[in-house]
């Protein structure tokens, strides 16, 4: 995943290549080659790979679950990443990346006073990132409440 955050595909298919020399059902191996799909525009290739990756996890993993969630919403599956996303809530509760990607997930679908409630649960485990407070706001703004929107928006300020 450090390779693949920090966008250094190369690294990611080198490291790959040595993880599928021993292993072809590693759950991570997974999640990163359906990572590298989705950059690559492999649509197709993308979907198998999460497929194969979702069912290797089994949702054991908040990190892979919720990684998984991301490239159904990278990849506009919006009814996968909801289910991804969903599940990985419920069984990690405290999750935040996962709450953030189903507030994401909400909003590009258009269900923006669902989105709200999703990220102020989000806020509850996750107080200190800004992002979330100005995800917040925007999302308010969105719903024309700008009292509460300013608000997030001065929380997010406090904490940079």
């Amino acid at each position: 995943y450090t390779y693949l955050l920090a966008g250094r595909m190369d690294d990611c298919r080198s490291k790959l290549k040595r993880i599928g020399e021993t292993e072809q059902t590693h759950a991570t191996a997974s999640v990163v080659r359906a990572f590298l799909a989705v950059h690559d525009k492999q649509a197709d290739d993308a979907r198998f790979l999460l497929g194969a990756a979702e069912s290797l996890d089994s949702g054991n993993s908040p990190l892979a679950s919720n990684a998984i969630g991301c490239l159904y919403l990278d990849s506009k599956d919006y009814e996968s990443a909801e289910r991804v996303f969903r599940a990985t809530v419920q069984r990690f509760p405290d999750c935040w990346p996962a709450q953030d990607g189903l507030t994401k997930t909400l909003r590009a679908t258009g269900r923006l006073a669902e989105a709200v409630q999703v990220q102020r649960r989000s806020l509850q485990t996750n107080f200190v990132l800004p992002d979330s407070h100005t995800r917040l706001a925007f999302l308010l703004l969105s719903l024309g409440d700008r009292a509460q929107a300013a608000q997030a928006f001065r929380n997010a300020a406090a904490l940079t």
